[in-house]
């Protein structure tokens, strides 16, 4: 197989020839260039393709992190460029049916690392890094009424103390979350 619309996986014809590598028909028009990604484009889902059969053809691959499929197109995250490049090699034109043409598998051109695009993968790295800031922040409210004075990043008996006083010293920079608090006279708190 040769000429417009194979890919060599970067490698110059003959490079894959040497190497043993045998062209595979490209997902996108004879011109267009996708930068490799850790994120695979899938299409030419035929029909009858069950999600789970699609996501069973990738997720025993080595590197992977997650599968979703939007109506007749899928994407799916890898942890590392070349796990993702080799799981497109392994799987571009796969048939679920002998009469089928094959799934068409390349790059996800807005995959976000060079473009600032917001993948699967990245929301899922960004729910995790919150979701672990939060359990370290402590929520105080006021002891009276209760209602929420303020959030910190760590519990008030880990700030420095005042020596005059013994009152703790909160840095509103790096201490301090969140606040709805006036000034005031003093208030008893109670960690929640």
């Amino acid at each position: 197989m040769s000429g417009a619309g194979t890919n060599f996986g970067g490698l110059s014809e003959e490079a894959a020839r040497a190497a043993g590598i045998r062209g595979k028909k490209s997902t996108f028009k004879e011109k267009t260039w996708v930068n490799p990604s850790r994120t695979l484009y899938i299409t030419n889902v035929p029909p009858g393709a069950s999600t789970d059969q699609l996501e069973g053809l990738f997720r025993h691959l080595e590197g992977f992190i997650a599968f979703r499929r939007v109506r007749s197109m899928c994407f799916v995250d890898f942890d590392e460029k070349q796990h993702a490049t080799a799981a497109m090699w392994k799987t571009n034109g796969h048939k679920f049916k002998p009469h089928h043409d094959g799934l068409l598998v390349s790059y996800d051109k807005d995959d976000g690392e060079e473009k600032g695009g917001w993948s699967m993968r990245q929301r899922v790295e960004e729910r995790q890094r919150k979701a672990e800031a939060d359990l370290s922040r402590v929520l105080y409210r006021c002891a009276a009424c209760s209602h929420f004075c303020f959030k910190l990043a760590r519990p008030l008996s880990a700030l420095p103390e005042r020596r005059t006083d013994g009152s703790r010293v909160v840095e509103t920079a790096t201490d301090l979350v969140t606040m709805m608090a006036v000034k005031g006279g003093q208030k008893l708190l109670k960690s929640v």
